[in-house]
């Protein structure tokens, strides 16, 4: 299906009346398709621009009231981008060079022919495509100025900046000039123990690969801010790659955090081994487990060998007298919501028998329950003990 483009909107203030008329009868006929208004005076095109929506305004300079130029400089206030043609029968070098100071667009004298016309609606189209190009831009620069992400645009072999946000200095603590001046600049500014790391990504993305790779950055903290970077190449019809271009976000909060969990996980883990006491959650959507390492050390199997044990796998490894028993209280664990306490045996892989009491807890949503939660105990020497004692 075929896309016709929106129509030009168009102001055009000429306090002729015929002209004005033969002025919008041409534009229509002309170009892409344009939508005119007349206004009669400065006055009248000022009232006119304050209530709709203009692309351009067209205005003569000759005009009673007010001059094109003063009411050129009237819209500037409110509108710095908005196209400004200076169509006059007046021509001479002084009232084009005082047109263009006041922020004229264009400047074109009016003539008798049709060839004029077209000029008039080729000299708007131009003017209003590089106004919505020059507000593209704006409006990307104000993007790229308002995030905190760094945002970047390298030629493919990476010999010249195209574009970098000033997010850069902030996270990377160098200096954009200095990026410009040389373009590689940014990798003083990355650990050494991870600049080859980041060369062989840049090697890659001009060998059109995507890459994602994460280091540290800022030398004026030590290094100890953690960021992702993401690049993407950019490749021209033949497929060449002609530029590269990506982000990279700040990871230094999540690092951290990161850092934190695996110390506290160090720490239960540890606490686990020297307690003897393992724990386990099973999830029902997935129906995997997980365990923690003392789990793994208590039913002597090998975590990478068995990375998400099942139902089925525990179930196994319990000792067959009281497998019936285990399998009971899990099922009255599903049913009812109350995970009982137990004891039950172990047939570990090295043939050697441990006892274990299991406890757990139970969440359920909607009447159903979804995950459940528990610690495995090695109780073998109490009942060792016992077993003696009798």
């Amino acid at each position: 299906m075929s896309h016709t483009p929106d129509p030009i909107h168009v102001l055009h203030v000429e306090d002729d009346p015929e002209f004005a008329h033969l002025t919008a009868s041409f534009l229509e006929r002309e170009g892409q398709g344009f939508d005119v208004v007349s206004a009669g005076s400065a006055a009248e095109g000022g009232e006119r621009l304050a209530d709709g929506e203009f692309d351009c305004v067209v205005s003569d300079y000759d005009m009673p009231g007010r001059s094109g130029i003063e009411f050129l400089r009237s819209v500037r206030e409110s509108h710095p981008n908005l196209p400004f043609i200076l169509f006059t029968g007046k021509g001479s070098e002084e009232i084009a060079s005082d047109a263009i100071s006041a922020g004229a667009t264009d400047y074109l004298q009016k003539g008798t022919g049709g060839e004029q016309y077209e000029l008039l609606a080729n000299r708007i189209e131009n003017a209003v495509s590089r106004a919505q190009s020059e507000q593209a831009e704006r409006h990307l620069r104000e993007l790229a100025e308002n995030t905190d992400r760094v945002l970047y645009i390298f030629s493919h072999d990476w010999t010249e900046l195209l574009f970098i946000n000033s997010a850069y200095e902030a996270l990377w603590g160098r200096s954009v000039e200095a990026l410009r001046n040389d373009p590689t600049d940014f990798l003083s500014g990355i650990h050494p123990e991870d600049r080859s790391r980041a060369q062989g990504a840049m090697e890659r993305m001009s060998d059109g690969e995507t890459i994602e790779h994460e280091v540290r950055v800022d030398e004026r903290s030590g290094f100890d801010r953690w960021v992702r970077v993401r690049g993407e190449p950019i490749t021209d019809e033949a497929g060449e790659v002609v530029r590269v271009a990506g982000f990279a976000t700040d990871i230094t909060e999540r690092k951290e955090l990161q850092r934190t969990l695996e110390e506290r996980t160090e720490r239960l883990e540890e606490a686990q081994r020297v307690a003897g006491v393992g724990s386990w959650e099973w999830n029902a959507e997935s129906d995997t487990v997980v365990w923690s390492d003392e789990t793994y050390r208590i039913f002597g199997w090998d975590a990478d060998e068995l990375p998400t044990p099942s139902f089925e796998d525990w179930l196994g490894a319990v000792h067959p007298d009281d497998q019936e028993r285990a399998q009971a209280a899990v099922e009255e664990a599903m049913a009812t919501g109350s995970f009982p306490t137990f004891e039950h045996r172990i047939q570990r892989p090295d043939g050697r028998v441990t006892w274990v009491r299991c406890r757990g807890e139970v969440t359920r949503e909607a009447g159903e329950t979804v995950q459940i939660t528990g610690t495995i105990l090695d109780i073998t020497e109490r009942r060792t003990g016992e077993e003696v004692a009798e």
